[in-house]
């Protein structure tokens, strides 16, 4: 309470103003009295200060004291007004209660004694209504402010009352399939909640209007088409305009438990897959194996979870793998995308043939955040690689021999002729060392170098033989390319000779080496010269067989092509047993396509614009390429 009110008199009867501030004075100091003769002045003093009443005569020079009155409810008022008459009169009466004015006052003989208290009482009336105003303010402020809160909410808001829905902002209007909030407004809170669920709700509910809250669970609802989402939801128990009511609070987490499903099936499917799978997560510091599936850990033989936590040294190589291991440590950490294959230290220290295929996992942002990897064991694939091929060149070796037989025969005259030289000058020797000629050691010396040119000349055709024949491990060398074709048209010689071709090479005369076993390769070019003679058997004139070498991006290119009648189109040429010659076996095209992709290169054929034309390529030698263990390294990888 103020220490002081200020009494605002509007009165025109001077002695009855001061009867009245006489009144106030007398009892209480409590009471700052100010007169007025007037509206106008009275307007004046309100517009210096507002006095905490006013006592207003309703008869004034100017007006009546109803004027002063300008709302319909005392707590529109800014100050109390009490309305003052000298005549009692119930129609001025009600007109100026229903104006506004707190109190109507007679002027009887105790009036002005009793008008102190009537003016305490007034004011405490007015107190009331101020604060009854005060708080209705605020409960709209904050019911306006609650409203606000619940509309802008960015989660779905339902609010019901008697177990039915109040209050429903837009997000739940959205998330339960409404048009408007309408269509909720009014429904019984179960027809949201699906049947199997209702008792289990009942008893929260319960809860909420007893006053307890609720945590959050995950249900479901349905929403008004009928549909059933999953949904978090929480509840509140608050007061609805005088009413009980329960605040709910849901979000829809139908796409996040379908989302967790789809993560629970894809982490069974990595934990059962057959190979081996591991996630390693990028960091500044040192990337660590955040996740390795059983069947890794069964691969490398480690205990289950005994991978997480590990640095990349984990992984162990084959020394001969080393650079491998490495490049594939630094493509883990540095995120990108790459596969390598090498030995991995197995289960009992042993090493491994696997495949390990790496691939960055992303952010919104696209950085490399993880680094999944997927290890495949192709021991079993490289221990049936490694029967095939045996097996291959145990065919390969039965081709050639098969081969051999058709040329020994051309062979053996090749080879008479040197005899039959070196037993000319032989005999040529033994004649000069029984005469007496001057020149006789000029010309036995003449003839003993010829003798050691001829026996070289039949050495050199057996070398070519025995090396044709020969059943040994296959071994990459380094070759020139004009030797590969030079020697393996020698050895056919003398077919080519009998079926009466000529052979035209287009060979540059600088050309990069190739690393391959030459025998192999000998074997195809001898099958494919062989081939190309016998198809021109039958073509009248000139028989020509052009071999080529050049050298396109990182390989050689050789070529064969003859200018006989061609392939038939509808025949797989290179498919094991179909041949198109007569007694052929149909092998040695099969075999010169393994030959040549265990070297890295391919083989095929090609239109031309008369005859056949096979061509085929092998990688250039690399400078610095480990020769010895070149072919490992392909059989791995082709």
């Amino acid at each position: 309470m103020p220490d002081e009110y200020r009494i605002l008199i509007i009165e025109d009867e001077r002695s009855h103003a001061i009867l009245m501030s006489r009144a106030f004075n007398t009892f209480s100091t409590q009471f700052e009295v100010v007169i007025a003769a007037s509206l106008a002045e009275a307007r004046a003093e309100i517009a210096q200060r507002c006095p905490d009443l006013a006592l207003v005569d309703n008869m004034l020079p100017d007006g009546r004291g109803v004027e002063m009155l300008s709302h319909r409810r005392p707590e529109d008022q800014q100050f109390p007004i009490v309305v003052m008459t000298s005549y009692g009169d119930e129609r001025t009466a009600v007109e100026a209660l229903k104006r506004g004015a707190i109190d109507y006052v007679v002027k009887t003989e105790h009036f002005f004694s009793e008008l102190p208290r009537i003016a305490e009482r007034a004011i405490r009336q007015w107190q009331l209504i101020c604060d009854k105003r005060d708080a209705e303010l605020a409960l709209r402020n904050s019911e306006r402010r609650y409203r606000a809160l619940v509309d802008n909410s960015p989660v779905p808001i339902l609010v019901h009352s008697m177990e039915k829905v109040v209050l429903a902002n837009e997000k739940a209007v959205e998330c339960l399939g409404a048009n408007t909030d309408s269509d909720l407004i009014g429904r019984p809170i179960e027809d949201f909640i699906v049947p199997d669920e209702r008792e289990f709700v009942r008893g929260r509910i319960a809860l909420l209007y007893a006053g307890q809250s609720t945590m959050a669970v995950e249900q479901h609802m349905q929403r008004v088409d009928g549909g059933i989402i999953d949904v978090s939801v929480a509840g509140t128990p608050i007061d609805y305009h005088g009413n009980p009511a329960c605040q709910i609070v849901f979000l829809d987490i139908t796409e996040r438990k379908r989302a967790e499903l789809a993560l629970r099936v894809r982490d069974r499917a990595i934990a059962s897959a057959t190979n081996g799978v591991f996630i390693v997560g990028l960091s500044e510091i040192e990337p660590q194996i955040v996740y390795g599936n059983p069947a890794l850990e069964a691969m490398l033989g480690v205990a289950p979870g005994k991978l997480e936590g590990e640095s990349l040294d984990f992984f162990l190589a084959d020394p001969r793998e080393a650079e491998q291991l490495r490049q594939l440590q630094s493509g883990l950490r540095r995120g990108i995308a790459m596969q390598e294959t090498l030995r991995l230290a197995r289960a009992g220290g042993e090493f491994g043939w696997c495949e390990i295929s790496i691939a960055p996992v992303r952010d919104e942002k696209g950085i490399a955040t993880h680094v999944v990897g997927v290890v495949n064991d192709i021991s079993e694939k490289i221990r049936a690689d490694d029967e095939l091929r045996r097996r291959n060149m145990e065919l390969a070796h039965v081709a050639r021999l098969s081969t051999l037989g058709e040329i020994v025969a051309g062979i053996a005259h090749e080879v008479n002729q040197p005899l039959y030289a070196i037993s000319n000058y032989g005999s040529t020797c033994a004649n000069l060392l029984k005469s007496e000629r001057e020149d006789r050691e000029q010309n036995i010396a003449h003839c003993i170098g010829r003798i050691v040119d001829q026996a070289t000349r039949a050495g050199e055709i057996i070398r070519r033989l025995r090396n044709f024949a020969s059943r040994t491990e296959p071994k990459l060398e380094n070759r020139e390319v004009r030797e590969l074709i030079h020697d393996s048209v020698e050895l056919i010689a003398p077919m080519i000779r009998d079926n009466d071709v000529f052979v035209r090479y287009d060979v540059p005369e600088h050309m990069p080496t190739v690393d391959v076993d030459a025998i192999q390769i000998q074997q195809v070019l001898i099958n494919l010269i062989t081939n190309a003679c016998e198809a021109m058997k039958s073509v009248p004139g000139h028989r020509i067989v052009y071999v080529s070498a050049q050298v396109k991006e990182e390989m050689i290119e050789f070529g064969v092509r003859d200018s006989g009648p061609g392939l038939p189109g509808e025949v797989d040429i290179f498919e094991a047993f179909r041949t198109t010659k007569d007694g052929g076996m149909g092998m040695g095209l099969a075999i010169s396509r393994s030959i040549i992709e265990l070297h890295g290169g391919k083989i095929w054929c090609q239109p031309s614009s008369e005859g056949a034309e096979f061509r085929f390529t092998l990688p250039i030698a690399t400078e610095g390429t480990e020769v010895e263990n070149a072919l490992d390294t392909n059989r791995v990888h082709h």
